[in-house]
């Protein structure tokens, strides 16, 4: 008798797990189901060769399992050379394949590789023995309901069958088939006419059905267990239940080994990773699905050690102390300072590798930068299988927003970094209380993070295989082979992604804003406001802006209140921001909190002697010293011939805002603060006016969704190039950019009170230099808590509201006690409209290619290149001074 195992399927329903993994290789108490398959072949004497039928895509896969299995019959793998789903010859096709290959002229035990099962392959046979006819294995699910899932067998009372029916509607029967088949030598040619006749080869069950008509079919009723892994569900329930009861005993358990069935799977010969401490840490969550995501990345990146952490006191110094002891953060000279360095090839956020995993027929925009969804998770998969050997795996819980409010989200992270798990310490709440309170719900986001191999610097290296990849449809993110935290440190730019993907599916806002109170000298009041800049262009230091509050200077989540307001939340409690630029005069309280103790991460600066350097920091830049590229000096150069910098454009610090005396009182309020300002600016030397006000809350989510900036060193690329960024938050949607306007216009109308949008621009230059200074940003802060409290009025233009000479004045007078010339307001204030009329045309091209966008935005584009035009024939002039409008 000769043997054959199914195991030429893809198992779709099984994704990702099966994307690079065969399902018969997929481990259940502690080896792959295969080898348990085999293992209960071995026990009938008669079988004098197994044949395991696969295909070209897992044909390797089962030659590396067969290289290591030990086997006490001959075992060959046949490819079946099939490459796809869709191309594939079925169960019956394969069987015949292997018949027509081999010359196969014995009898054949035939079993499906998904099967898991305890009773005897041997009592099957010798049942076969007494009548010499064809049989298949029958398991009892002994409920009607399950019966209609499945191949269903009639039998008489000596087991002949006398019906089959594949997912009955009404089932006459219980007993269904195991997919364990034998069929004498006789019957092959059967097996052949059926194939030929029907061009049926995609169920082995369909020739019982034919069989059984013909001749006599006998059915063995199985005694023990048998499980079917066509789903994840099935596939856990085996892992828990066939682990848990099948191995073998135990006087105790070691580390992560669980006798009695606990909560991740039982080893025969591998044990987990874990300890026992780690291991109830996780089962006091009664979470399943995060037990399940736990088990199944420690067997995908296979580290040597996995521990999980807390909020506890103690778990936060566990991975401050792992963080220098893996040297991936060393001491500074100041206590509780510590330096990071990314790879020199790492040093800012990756956009081309950052995809949007999209299903195939899903259709996309072209800023998501879409990935099809079962290459990404094929590719990325295959880059973590092994990424974490010999290292430590951290699994950390986190809230995004307050904790216990209406805007929590929980979120877990998986990484193989201490670096970025003493980040997110640092910058988001704790979360494993959050997720306790769950109570089991699935609804959650999670992160998985691994560097890859490092090199000598433990750096890391394999850079071109750099990918971030964004999973909507499973509230997840992968991120491998990178360190930079805008590329690693999950919670941050890439929950920024899924979360605005939730928030457009429901009724609410994830925007890319800061959260201040604007406290006026003078009164007693504070308003708060978002703002929205691309990076490097004032985002931080506008939230830090002197005699003003801080709740936040990157993400916020905003709601819909009961009165009529919206009220916002900062996502994070810490800073993960820009260093480059800041400095004693500029900003004082920032440069303050990096200049005195406290817990606070630098990375990829210039170190000297236990001192941090940074560009235009208030002091001459050093000529050596430590930075991304090791020991540095003036003139070194990279592999290309690159003079390397000192230290770059982006290199940042990472601190808690509670470390920072301006931070407001209400930073962790659950209800969120009542928000009476958005603020969108970006970069632009040539064409904005400082700040100006939009006309309407439409035509302020115009004004965002017109937003430019000059390129800087926050990404990869080139830095100067004016670059289209809606909302300052292009590099992270993940909905198209019409269905994202269109959320933006409906949350205004649904609340009574919208906020005010303003834009500003801190970069206007005239040959060459800054018509503003950086403190200026004090001036137009007060001047837009005064218009949202009605204080000032505002001279109207064609491009929105801008301020009054003389209320400037007397701001500028408050503010800094210096005169605010009317020249000066004329410099700043002019309209440019040739290079407005330009900013037209390229945002109207760009809108044009893509779908869905809201008409209301054309309709304020059109009317407001008609205003500019008149403006112009009106005033004779190409650049008008702003008291041209008052009139």
């Amino acid at each position: 008798m000769k043997c054959i195992i199914l195991c030429a399927g893809y198992a779709t329903r099984l994704y990702p797990l099966t994307l690079d993994t065969p399902k018969p290789l997929l481990e259940v108490a502690g080896k792959p189901i295969l080898s348990h398959i085999v293992g209960k072949v071995e026990e009938v004497s008669c079988i004098e060769a197994v044949y395991i039928i696969t295909n070209d895509k897992f044909y390797p896969h089962f030659q590396r399992w067969k290289e290591t299995a030990v086997t006490t019959i001959p075992v060959k793998v046949i490819s079946d050379e099939t490459s796809s789903n869709e191309s594939r010859l079925g169960s019956l096709g394969d069987i015949q394949f292997v018949i027509s290959k081999e010359n196969i002229d014995d009898n054949l035990l035939v079993v499906a590789g998904d099967n898991l099962f305890e009773f005897s392959l041997k009592d099957f046979v010798k049942k076969h023995a007494a009548h010499k006819k064809s049989a298949v294995a029958l398991y009892d699910v002994k409920d009607i309901s399950l019966a209609k899932l499945y191949g269903i067998v009639g039998v008489d009372s000596r087991n002949r069958m006398v019906e089959f029916c594949e997912k009955p509607e009404d089932p006459k029967s219980t007993l269904a088939s195991t997919g364990i088949y034998i069929y004498p030598k006789e019957v092959l040619p059967s097996l052949r006419r059926f194939i030929t006749s029907f061009k049926n080869t995609d169920k082995a069950g369909h020739f019982l059905e034919y069989l059984h008509k013909k001749e006599e079919v006998y059915g063995y009723i199985a005694a023990g267990r048998w499980f079917d892994i066509g789903d994840r569900e099935q596939l856990e329930k085996a892992r828990k239940e066939f682990g848990a009861q099948m191995g073998p005993k135990k006087s105790q358990a070691s580390a992560g080994q669980r006798p009695d069935g606990g909560i991740l799977s039982d080893k025969k010969k591998i044990e987990w990773p874990i300890d026992a401490k780690s291991l109830k840490k996780l089962e006091e969550l009664k979470n399943p699905k995060v037990l399940a995501l736990v088990e199944e990345y420690i067997r995908l990146c296979k580290p040597s050690k996995v521990t999980v952490l807390t909020d506890a006191q103690g778990d936060i110094e566990y991975m401050r102390s792992l963080a220098l002891e893996s040297k991936e953060e060393s001491r500074l000279e100041i206590p509780g300072h510590t330096i990071h360095f990314d790879g020199l090839l790492d040093q800012a956020r990756d956009k081309e590798n950052t995809c949007v995993l999209v299903p195939q027929e899903t259709k996309a925009s072209r800023f998501m930068n879409p990935k099809n969804r079962d290459e990404g998770l094929k590719e990325v998969l295959n880059f973590l299988d092994g990424a974490m050997r010999g290292k430590e795996m951290l699994v950390c819980f986190f809230c995004l927003g307050p904790t216990g409010s209406r805007f929590s989200l929980p979120a877990m992270q998986i990484t193989d970094s201490a670096y970025v798990a003493h980040s997110e310490s640092m910058l988001y709440r704790p979360g494993y209380g959050e997720f306790g309170r769950l109570k089991g719900s699935e609804d959650f986001f999670y992160f998985v993070h691994a560097a890859g191999e490092l090199d000598g610097r433990g750096n890391s290296k394999n850079i071109e295989k750099r990918r971030i990849y964004v999973d909507l449809q499973e509230k997840r993110v992968f991120t491998v082979n990178n360190q930079y935290a805008g590329n690693s440190v999950g919670l941050k730019k890439l929950a920024l992604r899924l979360a605005i993907s939730r928030a457009n599916s429901e009724d609410w806002l994830c925007e890319h804003m800061f959260i201040m109170g604007i406290h006026p000298k003078g009164k007693q009041r504070v308003t708060y406001v978002t703002g929205a800049y691309p990076s490097g262009c004032g985002k931080t230091s506008t939230a830090m802006v002197e005699g003003n509050t801080i709740l936040g200077d990157d993400i916020a989540y905003i709601r819909a209140g009961s009165d009529g307001q919206g009220y916002a939340v900062n996502v994070e409690q810490g800073i993960f921001g820009i260093i480059a630029d800041i400095n004693t005069k500029d900003d004082p309280l920032i440069f303050k909190a990096l200049t005195t103790p406290r817990e606070l991460i630098f990375s990829n600066v210039l170190v000297h002697e236990g001192k941090p350097h940074w560009i235009n920091m208030g002091t001459p830049m050093l000529k050596k010293g430590i930075n991304c590229s090791g020991d540095w000096f003036e003139g070194k150069k990279d592999a290309k011939g690159d003079v390397i910098p000192p230290t770059t454009g982006n290199a940042r610090f990472t601190m808690r805002l509670s470390e920072l005396e301006n931070v407001d009182t209400n930073l962790h309020n659950p209800k969120g603060v009542p928000i009476g300002g958005f603020i969108y600016g970006g970069r632009d030397s040539d064409t904005t006016v400082p700040v100006f006000e939009a006309l309407s809350w439409s035509h302020g989510v115009y004004i965002g969704a017109m937003v430019e900036s000059e390129t800087t060193a926050a990404a990869i690329g080139k830095v100067g190039v004016r670059a289209h960024n809606p909302m300052a938050n292009l590099d992270f949607l993940v909905v198209p950019l019409g269905v994202y306007i269109k959320n933006h216009l409906a949350f205004g109308e649904k609340i009574s009170k919208p906020p005010r949008i303003f834009h500003t621009n801190y970069f206007l230059k005239k040959e060459g230099k800054y018509l503003n200074s950086k403190l200026d940003k004090r001036v137009w802060l007060r001047w837009m808590d005064g218009r949202i409290n009605h204080e000032f009025t505002a001279v109207e233009t064609p491009i929105g509201s801008i301020p009054h000479y003389q209320d400037l004045r007397m701001l500028f007078r408050e503010e800094f006690g210096r005169d605010y010339a009317l020249e000066e307001y004329r410099e700043q204030f002019s309209l440019r409209i040739p290079r407005l009329l330009d900013k037209l045309e390229r945002i109207e091209s760009i809108y044009r290619n893509e779908e869905e966008i809201p008409s209301v935005f054309f309709e304020h584009l059109h009317q407001e290149r008609q205003r500019l035009e008149d403006a112009k024939k009106r005033s004779g002039k190409e650049i008008i001074p702003p008291e041209f409008f008052e009139r």
